[in-house]
């Protein structure tokens, strides 16, 4: 009787290596082909044929356009690291002036690695419904996960006599939001430290 030869192990690590290029192809192509023709007018065939994939692999690891989106801003708040913001945070406790330098920072950071996205998202939620609700969700939860830092500051007596948790809350939400990022690096120019306020820009003191 012929001895069974022991069955190779699998290489799972190749074929995950595969399929993470295969992803990055595709997000790459989608964020190229969202800025060069807008999101209403790049199909999932067009970025199949520039990703170098089948048009069922893109439905298969996304499911959708929309999903690609979504892709495609989680992916710009990875590598501005909101893992690293939290945890920054949360060290800073107590110290309501290095929070919010933290948070402008992270802020300042992720606009300025995906404007082309946030412009996107948003050119497409003027026409698409189901793309604003989505933006303004995004906006929403902006809001909610910035509460706990006002309210701590109010609590701390961190916030101006006479201002509000809510207040600030509000003031925070508007000045580290994308518009206010937009027109003033994007429209008007400024570099990006001025705005974040860097200690070492000596504009920003």
């Amino acid at each position: 009787m012929q001895a069974k030869l022991p069955r190779r192990a699998y290489d799972a690590s190749r074929r995950l290596a595969s399929a993470q290029q295969r992803r990055g192809q595709i997000v790459a192509a989608a964020r190229h082909l969202f800025g060069r023709y807008g999101y209403g007018a790049t199909s999932i065939e067009r970025i199949a044929r520039a990703a170098g994939v089948a048009v069922p692999t893109i439905y298969a690891t996304y499911g959708s356009k929309r999903a690609l989106l979504i892709a495609l801003l989680d992916q710009a708040e990875a590598q501005a690291d909101v893992a690293g913001l939290q945890s920054d945070l949360q060290a800073a406790a107590g110290d309501a002036r290095k929070q919010l330098r933290r948070l402008v920072s992270f802020t300042c950071r992720f606009y300025a690695q995906a404007a082309d996205i946030l412009e996107i998202a948003r050119g497409a939620g003027s026409t698409n419904e189901d793309l604003l609700a989505l933006w303004k969700d995004g906006e929403q939860r902006r809001l909610r996960g910035q509460a706990p830092l006002t309210d701590a500051w109010g609590r701390s007596g961190a916030l101006r006599k006479g201002l509000s948790a809510q207040e600030a809350l509000d003031i925070l939400w508007v000045m580290t939001g994308a518009d206010h990022y937009r027109l003033f690096v994007v429209e008007r120019n400024w570099p990006a430290d001025r705005h974040t306020g860097s200690p070492d820009n000596p504009r920003a003191r």
